[in-house]
């Protein structure tokens, strides 16, 4: 019985190897597909809903202390600026329930508690506040004091202050098992994508035994009869071809020095195949980082450059975030590591940090919910520079989680440093501060990775932040745009590099343009 090696064509078997291919491509890409969407929305509600939730919950406490404090004051003092504390707890209070409402108030579990805090908060209004303000108003000052003294008013604020509380410990324990969700399905989804990984290349592995077996196998022993019937000087000697039908048809017709040359090929062809997957991985994954679009913001010039590393991925990207309030957020990071694990790490931080962004957090708050993307990612880690500009009159509010800090330089020389405030962003966690400052029009904001700054000339002296300020300045004497100056400076430090791709080289250069401070504010 013929083997059913040979009675399967060669085209048979590659169209079953690329269908199987694609089906295991297909699964992959719904699998993950369908945990980064459970990831998205779960950072969606974590962003748009707790985090939220929990600020209103904070406020809210906050705001019945100064409500009750105003009161009391006003009680005492009798004076009318003495009731301002208690004016201003009194709106905020109330905004604050309002969101609480908007966002939780349809929660079987916290929505009772909403309400029980506004039906808290109203009582003592009615039986204490209000009160005790007309008392006031109508002269009666010791009767408005033992309003406010009265046990009765005192348990009714103890009240308001529980049920407060209570809320607040309830949105900060939903809160806290959001992300602890969010780090559940993070993980699953690498565990997804190693398991992705790891049948594809079985995958491969198979199909690369099974082309051994039924191709390579046979056209070795096809190649030896050749090379028997070449040496013997003999064409008389029959061939006894094997494998598929196209090899055995070929067997019949080639020389020697054909079948070398096909050999060649097939090999050839096989590593350009291998390696022209490895290279749409990286690809991929370089694009998903890459900056979407050039930022058009006005009242401020912003150009960034990514030149990547040289045979591997690193975990460099940058990218501008418009908030809602209208300031611009520039954000550089490089994570931990090279290579598709270290992409993929990059590519989680870069989401939490972009949507939490432009969902309006403050830098410090963006960090701290990224560096929870470490928790079960323990040996790596990331450094972040967010710096949030206002377009309008400059302001500038940053925070550096162990990034090199940026630099402002003005055509005249002078320049300052952005300063670190906190640690690098990993599983170990940490607390990140805010700076202030200003960017005055005309001045260069730059941001840089550590590839720029550690390429070495052929002393194999390192370029360091001094050197980068050096060419900085130099450059910024001319006043050329930000594209210009990103051009420059990264054309003159590649001059002197001897290593320049050895790892991703990054700048970001935002300048206020002149006009930006002839832009009136409101």
């Amino acid at each position: 019985m013929t083997p059913i090696r040979e009675r399967v064509s060669l085209k048979r078997l590659l169209a079953s190897l690329g269908a199987i291919g694609v089906l295991i491509v297909l699964v992959a890409g719904v699998l993950l597909g369908y945990r980064g969407w459970e990831v998205t929305t779960t950072t969606s509600e974590v962003l748009d809903v707790f985090e939220p939730a929990g600020e209103n919950a904070a406020t809210l406490i906050l705001a019945n202390s100064e409500m009750e404090r105003g009161v009391s004051i006003y009680a005492i003092s009798q004076e009318e600026a003495g009731l301002t504390p208690y004016v201003d707890g009194e709106r905020r209070s109330a905004l604050a329930l309002q969101g609480l409402e908007r966002l939780l108030g349809n929660d079987s579990d916290i929505g009772p508690k909403i309400d029980r805090v506004a039906s808290d908060r109203q009582a003592w209004l009615t039986q204490t506040a209000s009160p005790a303000i007309a008392a006031v108003r109508d002269g009666n000052a010791m009767g408005a004091q033992e309003i406010v003294t009265d046990q009765a008013s005192a348990a009714l604020y103890e009240e308001l202050v529980v049920s407060s509380a209570d809320l607040g410990n309830d949105i900060n324990s939903v809160r806290s098992q959001a992300f602890r969700e969010l780090s559940d399905l993070t993980t699953q989804l690498l565990w997804a994508l190693g398991i992705a990984l790891l049948v594809l290349l079985g995958a491969v592995v198979a199909a690369g035994l099974i082309m051994r077996s039924w191709v390579l196998l046979p056209l070795e022993a096809l190649q030896t009869q050749i090379r028997e019937v070449a040496s013997d000087g003999s064409h008389e000697t029959p061939i006894t071809p094997s494998g598929p039908k196209e090899l055995a048809a070929v067997g019949l017709d080639a020389e020697t020095m054909r079948r070398k040359l096909v050999a060649e090929i097939d090999e050839a062809r096989n590593a350009r195949v291998a390696l022209g997957h490895d290279a749409r991985t990286v690809s991929a994954i370089r694009n998903e980082l890459r900056m979407s679009t050039d930022p058009t913001i006005p009242g401020l010039d912003i150009r960034g450059e990514v030149q990547p590393a040289e045979g591997v991925l690193a975990g460099d990207w940058w990218e501008c975030v418009l908030t809602p309030s209208g300031t611009a957020a520039l954000v550089l990071s490089d994570v931990s590591g090279h290579g598709p694990e270290a992409g993929v790490a990059a590519m989680r931080v870069k989401h939490l940090l972009v949507q939490s962004l432009a969902s309006g957090a403050t830098p410090d708050a963006a960090l701290d919910l990224a560096a929870r993307s470490f928790t079960d990612d323990i040996g790596r880690f990331a450094t972040v520079a967010i710096v949030v500009l206002d377009p309008s009159d400059g302001t500038l509010a940053w925070s550096n989680a162990g990034h090199h800090p940026p630099l402002v330089i003005d055509p005249a020389g002078n320049w300052r440093r952005l300063e670190r405030s906190g640690p690098l962003l990993s599983w170990i966690g940490g607390t990140w501060t805010v700076g202030r400052g200003v960017l005055e029009p005309g001045e260069y904001l730059m941001l840089y990775s550590d590839g720029l700054v550690e390429s070495h000339d052929t002393a194999g002296q390192e370029l360091e932040a001094d050197g980068l300020l050096a060419i900085a300045e130099k450059v910024a004497q001319s006043r050329p745009d930000a594209a210009e100056l990103v051009q420059q400076v990264l054309a003159q430090a590649r001059d002197r590099a001897q290593d320049w791709y050895r790892d991703d080289v990054t700048l970001v250069c935002a300048r206020r343009t002149p006009e930006s401070g002839d832009v009136p504010t409101n």
